[in-house]
């Protein structure tokens, strides 16, 4: 039994790779993400060769053999990528080589290149990856809705051009980004489609003229479909883009959120504390309790943009085909993916565990000008005001309020009169009772009455409509994950009949 030498690739080369352009060259590191999906593949692949009479039984029996001890070895830690290989797909038929031999181990690759072999590994990845953090955006959803349910009539302050803007909800708030990470999830959802589907078969560009069917592999490893045209199979990584694209966006919202609780978070503010576990001191200034988790996941969104960017950099000015470019992008896609999860799991307990400063809030509620929209509106509803003389005279009435240190609920219907005369040439009479009510924070919200405000009966409406597209979010993933394990414990039955029989 004849057994072939490393740099199994090189029969038209006469020299071994230097050892610096091996080193250089190699993909092992980024490639160990990939070993498990590349012996699948592999015994797919042979499966479907023997079903279609281009390999016989037994050797078929001696590749699945060997590719079970492989697989068993290194995931009982047993064996280690070793330098002196260009990729995982060398070293992987190399150690089949080795213990059946090349006669029957030489079939191993028979109808498939490297090209369309990697492709296969990153898309059974990546599927499995997105399916990972679609189940922590439903994780994360669902802390959102909780702690909303939790906090359902609490105020909170809302802010544009961070200026304080007008009364809301927290439980409003924590709803908006529920609604934003759901369409995160959609991303995702839409993105699947995309990325599960098989390229084997397609080879290095051009196909084979061996019969194989990609329709059984395909059936095999529990794709959705094939992604026919051979080079469209072998050299496109759009969906990489894609991928990234949509985790970019997730990092993006994260982020946002992330922003306003490390504001939040600050005596300035002091709206919310995080809980202790969640929190790191300072080496000088023992008085700190930092948010430096919260800045680390928005220190961490740089890092995914930047693989985006990155990819697009790759990929941009590609001829057709595959190029050894594509290599570098492994290693841009593993990192966000655990980027990206790290960052929702640690963020998911941060939201479990923070707590809400009412009573600051209240307070700055009483002392501030927040109620001003809601006076114009009343103005403009029962006064028989246009919105703008409404919008006209509150804004002089706030102006004279600063101007005299004075609070909003201060105001007095004599200095309403007094200045509806001057600014708007007619008297508004408005009562003491009137204002109280305008004024009281807990009505006001009652009184919101626009489709998705910040009123108690409105949040109610969206956490029981968020609620509902979850479970249905929930099934679809569901569905799609157990379609995959069902493909490959089918799979692993067959391997373990074949290897039995």
């Amino acid at each position: 039994m004849k057994k072939l030498k490393k740099g199994i690739y090189r029969s038209r080369l006469n020299k071994p790779l230097n050892k610096e352009a091996e080193k250089f060259i190699s993909s092992l590191k980024e490639d160990e993400e990939i070993l498990i999906e590349d012996i699948v593949g592999t015994e797919a692949h042979n499966i479907m060769l023997y079903e279609q009479g281009i390999i016989k039984k037994e050797e078929l029996k001696k590749i699945l053999e060997a590719l079970e001890e492989i697989k068993k070895d290194f995931i009982d830690g047993k064996i280690k990528l070793q330098e002196g290989y260009e990729d995982i797909h060398e070293f992987l038929e190399s150690k089949v080589i080795e213990r059946i031999g090349v006669e029957a181990g030489g079939k191993l690759h028979t109808a498939r290149s490297r090209n369309d072999q990697v492709a296969l590994d990153i898309r059974m990845k990546l599927r499995s990856l997105i399916n990972e953090v679609s189940d922590n955006l439903l994780n994360l959803i669902e802390a959102l809705i909780n702690l909303a349910l939790k906090e359902m009539n609490s105020p909170i302050i809302l802010y544009t051009h961070l200026q304080q803007a007008q009364l809301g909800l927290f439980s409003h708030y924590l709803m908006a980004y529920a609604e934003v990470f759901s369409r995160d999830f959609e991303r995702l959802n839409e993105c699947y489609k995309r990325v599960n589907l098989n390229p084997l078969g397609a080879c290095a560009i051009a196909g084979t003229k061996f019969p194989i069917n990609r329709v059984r592999t395909t059936e095999l490893l529990g794709f959705d479909g094939i992604v026919e045209n051979s080079i469209d199979a072998s050299s496109f990584r759009d969906f990489e883009v894609e991928t990234i694209a949509a985790l970019s966006i997730l990092m993006l919202n994260l982020t946002r959120i992330v922003e306003d609780l490390i504001l939040w978070s600050s005596r300035e503010f002091n709206f919310i504390e995080l809980a202790d576990e969640y929190a790191s001191s300072s080496s000088i200034m023992p008085q700190k309790k930092n948010p430096c988790i919260l800045e680390l996941i928005r220190g961490k969104t740089g890092e995914v943009f930047g693989s985006l960017i990155g990819l697009l950099t790759i990929f941009k000015g590609l001829p057709s085909g595959y190029n050894r470019d594509l290599q570098e992008t492994k290693k841009l896609l593993w990192r966000c993916f655990k980027t990206v999860n790290a960052s929702l799991k640690i963020f998911i307990s941060i939201i479990k565990t923070l707590t809400l400063n009412k009573t600051r809030i209240e307070k700055m509620i009483d002392e501030g000008y927040l109620m001003a929209t809601e006076l114009a509106e009343e103005l403009s509803l029962k006064k028989g005001l246009s919105f703008r003389e409404a919008h006209k005279l509150v804004g002089e009435l706030i102006k004279k309020m600063l101007y005299e240190n004075k609070k909003m609920n201060e105001l007095s219907p004599n200095l309403i009169e007094q200045l509806s005369n001057q600014i708007l040439g007619k008297t508004i009479n408005v009562s003491q009772e009137e204002l109280e009510n305008i004024f009281d924070f807990k009505k006001a919200l009652l009184e919101k009455r626009s489709l998705g405000a910040p009123s108690p009966k409105e949040v109610e409406k969206e956490i029981l409509k968020i609620k509902k597209k979850i479970e249905e979010y929930k099934v679809q993933l569901s569905t799609r994950i157990n379609k995959i394990n069902e493909a490959l414990e089918k799979l692993q039955q067959l391997i373990n009949d074949y290897i039995k029989n």
